[in-house]
C-alpha cells in the first residue's frame, strides 16, 4: 500500500466505499492528517485523537516493524468497523503510521442480497485473515441453494488494498459442496462466484441433458461471471461432456462454445492425467469417453473431495501446455453425480520455473561439491549432520560415513569445545556469524587455523544451518613469515642512517618512509603518504627544477640518481644524495620504485673546501703532487706540474711513488727517504734536489715533502716542488757580483799602496834625469812605465769606486806605437810583433789608460797562448758593425 498524500487518501476512500476514513500518525502518536467521507456521509465520527486502545496497538506495532488488524470495534450508530494498521520505516527508522477504518456492513449487504427465498439458510462469517485469535468481526446470515448435499464449511481468503480477510460460509441445513478457492480474486468476485453457481447447479437436476432454452438469462449471468476472472472454468455434464466454457477457457484452448458440436467430450482437447494417457483427438466414441470420465467422477466422489493433478491440454492451435486441473462433482443423490466443475490454470510457465529450480539446484549441488570452500549443512533443531561436501572431506580427513547423522557439536574435528558454546549462542541470538577464527584439528591429530562462517537457511518451512570455513594455515604461516619479515625489515631500515623509500606507482604516493628522515630532516613523513608533491615545498628553490623532474622520472620508472638540498625543521639546509630504482613484478610491469637517500653535507662542505684547495693548488707556480703509497694508487698533479714534468694526468694516476722518483727524481737519497714509511704522522722534509722531466732535462728544484697518513694501510705523500733555476741564476750572479765588491775593494787597497810606491819612483826619475842627462832614453822609457802604472792605479781606484774614467779623443796609432815599444822591451824574443794600422783612421773617445789597458790585454793573452813562440799580429781597422 502506498498511500503519500492527503489527496491520494481522498481518492482511495471515493474508490472504495469501505474505505471510512484514513488517518496519518506521525512517529510521536500525534495526528497529522484526517481525511474521511463527504461531509453528512460519514458513520465513523470524526476523532483526531486515537483512543486508547489504538494508542496501545500503535505502540504494538512500532515496536513489532509489521502490519496487524485491531479486534472488532462498534462506533457510533451501531457501525461495525475493521481497523488495520500499517507502519512506514525509512533507513531503519520509524516515520509514522497510516490507520484504515473499514465498514463492512455494506460489504455484507452486497453479498447477500442476491439469495432468494427459496435457497436453505446459510450464515456469513468474516473474521481476520492472519489474527492469531481468527476473532469474528460480524457475522450475517442469508439461504443455501437447496440441494446441497455436503454439510462443509468453505473459507475465501482476500485482501483488498493489502488489507486481509477471511470469509467462512457454513449451511444450516442440507448438505453441501463448494469448489475450492485459492482467493486470488477480490471478494466481490467469490461473491458474484457463488451466486452464479446458485443459479447454475438448479440445471443438474436434469439426468442427460441441459436445455439451454430454458436458461438463456442464466447463461448470460454465467458468462459474466466467468468473463470477470482470468481461470478457465468448464462446466460438464457427469459424463464429461461439455456444457460451458468461460472465455478464458476459448482463449486457453482455442475452441470456441458456440463452434462445438452438443456432446462434445472434454477429452478433445484435456488428457486426464492416468485415465487418458495419450491426446484425444476428436474422439466421440462415448462408451469409451463416458466409461473412462465416469471412473474419475467415481472416485472422486469416494474420496469426498475434489480431484487435482497436473496434465496437459493440447491447443486447437499450438503446441501443448501443463496445466493443473481441480474437477469438483455436483452431487445430485449421495451416489450419483450431478455434473462437474473444471477450473484449469496454465502452469506451463511456473513448471518451466521448478524445472529450472531444479536444475540450478543441481548446479548449485555441483558448485558445492567442486567449491574450495569446506561446507556442511545441519538441520537447525538436531544439529544432525546431513551434508558435506568434497572440500570439507578433503580438508578434515573424516569420511562421509564417520559423520553423517550425528550431531555437529559432538564431532572431534573441533579444537576447542567452547567455540562450539559460542557458535550455537551466536546462532541462536543472531541468526548467522561471519569470519570466526577458529581452531579445527585433522583426522590425523593435525590443529588447523581456520575462518568459519555460519548462517540460518529456511528452506520448506524447515531450517538449517550452513557452515562454511577456509583452512588458513598455510596463510597463518605465510603471515607469521611475513611478519617476522616486516620486523627484520624494521630493524635494518630503522637502524640504517640511510633514509630507504618506497614508492607505489598504483597509489601515486610514498608507502614506506624509514624513520631516518626524520632523524635527519626533524620533518614529519605523515603528509608525503598521501602526497609526494608535499615534499617538494621543503626544497632548495635552485634544485626545485632538478627535483621535480626527478619525480616524473620515478614515475616513469626510471633509475634516478640526484643531489639537492632539503630545509630541516630547524631551517637549515642538509645535503641529500637520492638514488632510485625501478620495482618490476614477475610479468615486468612497474609496480613500485625503491630508492635510498644520504646526508651528504659534511661530504660537500669537505668537497667545498677541496675544490677550494685543488683551485688554489691548481693556480700555483709551483708543482704539486699528491701520490698514494696504497695498491690503489690516487695521485693527483697540478697544471704546473704537468707542464713543467711533460707528462698528463693519465700517466700520473697510473704511477707508484718508486716510479715517480725514478723517473723524475735524481737524488737516490731523496727516494730513499720517500720509501722509508716514518714513524712520525708529522714527518715533512726540505731540501734542494736535481730534477728531470719526461724529456730527461734537469732543473734544479727546491722540493718540501708532507707525509700524510690515511689509515693503517695506506698513507699518501704530498710534494710541491719548485723550479730555481732564475733564482740559482741570481743568486751566481749575486755570488759574482760580491766577488768583484770584495776584489774592488782588495784592489783599492792595493792601488793606494801601490800609488804610493810609485811616488817616490817618480821622484827618483826626475833626480835620475838630471843626473844622467846621457841616458834621458831609458830614463824617458822609465818615466812612461811609471806614469803608465800610475794611470793603471787610478784605474784600479776609479773601478774599486765605480766610476767610469777620463774620456778624451785619442789618436789609435799613437795607441799601437807605445803598445809596440812595452812589447818589444818586455814580450820574449820568440814572439815577434807584427803592427797595421789602416790610413784615415779617425780619433776614439775613450780613456787613454783603459784602452791601453784593454790592448795591453789582448797581447798579453796572446803571449801566453804562444809559450814557445810565435808571430803576434795586431791590425787596426775601421769596420761598420750592424745592431
Amino acid at each position: 500500500m502506498s498511500i503519500q498524500t492527503k489527496n491520494h487518501a481522498q481518492q482511495l476512500i471515493n474508490q472504495f466505499p469501505y474505505i471510512k476514513r484514513i488517518q496519518w500518525i506521525s512517529a510521536d502518536g500525534i495526528v497529522q492528517w484526517l481525511v474521511s467521507e463527504a461531509e453528512g456521509e460519514s458513520s465513523l465520527g470524526n476523532q483526531s485523537n486515537l483512543s486508547l486502545s489504538r494508542q496501545a496497538l500503535f505502540g504494538q506495532i512500532k515496536n513489532e516493524r509489521r502490519p496487524a488488524l485491531s479486534s472488532l470495534e462498534r462506533l457510533p450508530q451501531g457501525t461495525v468497523a475493521i481497523i488495520y494498521f500499517k507502519p512506514f520505516f525509512k533507513e531503519g527508522a520509524f516515520q509514522g503510521m497510516l490507520v484504515l477504518d473499514y465498514e463492512i456492513r455494506s460489504l455484507l449487504d452486497d453479498l447477500i442480497a442476491p439469495l432468494s427465498e427459496e435457497t436453505n439458510p446459510f450464515s456469513i462469517t468474516i473474521a481476520a485473515h492472519n489474527s492469531s485469535s481468527n476473532q469474528t468481526l460480524e457475522t450475517r446470515h442469508g439461504r443455501i441453494p437447496k440441494g446441497a448435499a455436503n454439510h462443509l464449511k468453505r473459507r475465501f481468503e482476500v485482501e483488498i488494498l493489502d488489507f486481509p480477510l477471511a470469509v467462512h460460509l457454513t449451511p444450516v441445513s442440507r448438505k453441501w459442496y463448494f469448489p475450492p478457492w485459492n482467493g486470488s480474486n477480490a471478494l466481490m468476485v467469490g461473491s458474484l462466484l457463488l451466486f452464479s453457481m446458485t443459479y447454475g447447479f438448479g440445471y443438474f437436476r436434469r439426468k442427460n441433458q441441459i436445455h439451454h432454452t430454458e436458461m438463456d438469462q442464466e447463461v448470460a449471468f454465467r458468462r459474466s461471471l466467468q468473463a470477470s476472472t482470468a481461470e478457465t472454468i468448464i462446466i460438464t455434464d457427469a459424463w464429461g461432456h461439455i456444457v460451458e466454457m468461460n472465455p478464458a477457457g476459448e482463449k486457453l484452448t482455442g475452441w470456441m462454445t458456440s463452434d462445438m458440436a452438443e456432446e462434445t467430450h472434454i477429452s478433445k482437447f484435456l488428457e486426464l492425467g492416468p485415465i487418458y494417457k495419450t491426446q484425444l483427438k476428436q474422439r466421440r466414441h462415448k462408451d469409451v469417453a463416458t466409461d473412462s470420465f465416469h471412473q474419475l467422477v467415481e472416485e472422486v466422489t469416494q474420496t469426498n473431495s475434489g480431484f487435482t493433478e497436473t496434465t496437459e491440454l493440447t491447443p486447437k492451435k499450438g503446441r501443448a501446455i501443463d496445466v493443473t486441473l481441480t474437477f469438483n462433482i455436483i452431487e445430485a443423490t449421495s451416489t450419483s453425480p450431478q455434473g462437474v466443475v473444471l477450473i484449469l490454470r496454465d502452469v506451463s510457465k511456473q513448471l518451466e520455473s521448478e524445472k529450472a529450480m531444479r536444475s540450478s539446484l543441481e548446479r548449485l549441488q555441483l558448485i558445492l561439491e567442486r567449491s574450495p570452500t569446506a561446507t556442511a549443512i545441519t538441520r537447525a533443531g538436531t544439529q544432525e549432520l546431513i551434508y558435506l561436501n568434497q572440500s570439507w572431506i578433503h580438508q578434515t580427513g573424516f569420511r562421509k560415513d564417520q559423520v553423517l547423522g550425528r550431531q555437529m557439536h559432538s564431532l572431534h574435528w573441533w579444537g576447542d569445545t567452547k567455540v562450539v558454546q559460542s557458535i550455537h549462542s551466536t546462532l541462536e541470538t543472531f541468526g548467522l556469524f561471519e569470519n570466526w577464527e577458529v581452531t579445527m584439528v585433522h583426522h590425523n591429530g593435525k590443529r588447523l587455523h581456520c575462518l568459519l562462517s555460519a548462517s540460518h537457511v529456511d528452506i520448506n518451512k524447515d531450517t538449517y544451518i550452513i557452515y562454511q570455513w577456509n583452512n588458513q594455515t598455510e596463510q597463518k604461516a605465510l603471515e607469521v613469515d611475513l611478519k617476522e619479515s616486516h620486523q627484520r625489515f624494521e630493524q635494518i631500515a630503522g637502524n640504517i642512517p640511510e633514509v630507504f623509500w618506497i614508492y607505489e606507482h598504483e597509489k601515486n604516493t610514498f608507502t614506506y618512509i624509514s624513520p631516518s628522515f626524520q632523524r635527519i630532516t626533524g620533518l614529519d613523513p605523515a603528509p608525503l603518504y598521501e602526497e609526494a608533491r608535499h615534499l617538494k615545498r621543503f626544497i632548495h628553490p635552485e634544485d626545485q627544477a632538478l627535483f621535480g623532474q626527478a619525480l616524473i622520472d620515478v614515475r616513469s620508472g626510471l633509475s634516478t640518481s640526484i643531489t639537492y638540498r632539503i630545509q630541516t625543521k630547524g631551517g637549515q639546509w642538509t645535503w641529500m644524495e637520492d638514488k632510485s630504482f625501478p620495482i618490476h613484478d614477475s610479468e615486468q610491469s612497474l609496480i613500485a620504485t625503491a630508492g635510498i637517500a644520504s646526508d651528504v653535507t659534511a661530504r660537500r662542505e669537505a668537497e667545498t673546501v677541496r675544490n677550494r684547495a685543488l683551485a688554489t693548488l691548481n693556480a700555483l707556480d709551483d708543482m704539486v703532487i699528491i701520490l698514494d703509497h696504497g695498491d690503489k694508487v690516487h695521485n693527483h698533479a697540478n697544471p704546473s706540474a704537468f707542464k713543467k714534468l711533460g707528462c698528463d694526468a693519465q700517466a700520473m694516476k697510473s704511477m707508484t711513488v718508486d716510479s715517480f722518483c725514478q723517473s723524475y727524481l735524481e737524488d737516490q737519497q731523496t727516494v730513499e727517504r720517500l720509501l722509508k714509511h716514518p714513524e712520525d704522522d708529522t714527518w715533512t722534509h726540505r731540501q734542494r734536489t736535481l730534477m728531470k722531466d719526461a724529456a730527461g732535462e734537469t732543473f734544479p728544484a727546491e722540493l718540501y715533502i708532507q707525509y700524510l697518513p690515511l689509515n693503517q694501510a695506506n698513507h699518501q705523500w704530498i710534494l710541491i716542488a719548485n723550479d730555481i733555476t732564475d733564482r740559482v741564476d741570481q743568486e751566481r750572479a749575486q755570488n759574482r757580483l760580491d766577488r768583484l765588491k770584495s776584489i774592488g775593494t782588495l784592489a783599492g787597497g792595493m792601488a793606494h799602496d801601490l800609488n804610493n810606491a810609485l811616488t817616490p819612483l817618480m821622484m827618483s826619475v826626475e833626480v835620475l834625469r838630471h843626473t844622467y842627462p846621457e841616458s834621458s832614453k831609458i830614463i824617458d822609457m822609465l818615466e812612461s812605465s811609471v806614469r803608465r802604472a800610475s794611470g793603471m792605479v787610478q784605474q784600479v781606484l776609479s773601478f774599486a769606486r765605480g766610476q767610469g774614467g777620463n774620456k778624451q779623443p785619442v789618436q789609435p796609432k799613437s795607441l799601437v806605437g807605445e803598445l809596440q815599444q812595452m812589447i818589444d822591451l818586455t814580450f820574449p824574443k820568440s814572439i815577434h810583433f807584427r803592427r797595421y794600422c789602416a790610413a784615415n783612421l779617425p780619433e776614439i773617445d775613450v780613456d787613454p789608460n783603459q784602452i791601453h789597458q784593454v790592448l795591453v790585454n789582448l797581447c798579453l793573452n796572446a803571449r801566453d797562448a804562444m809559450p814557445e813562440g810565435g808571430q803576434l799580429n795586431l791590425d787596426v781597422r775601421l769596420k761598420q758593425i750592424d745592431r
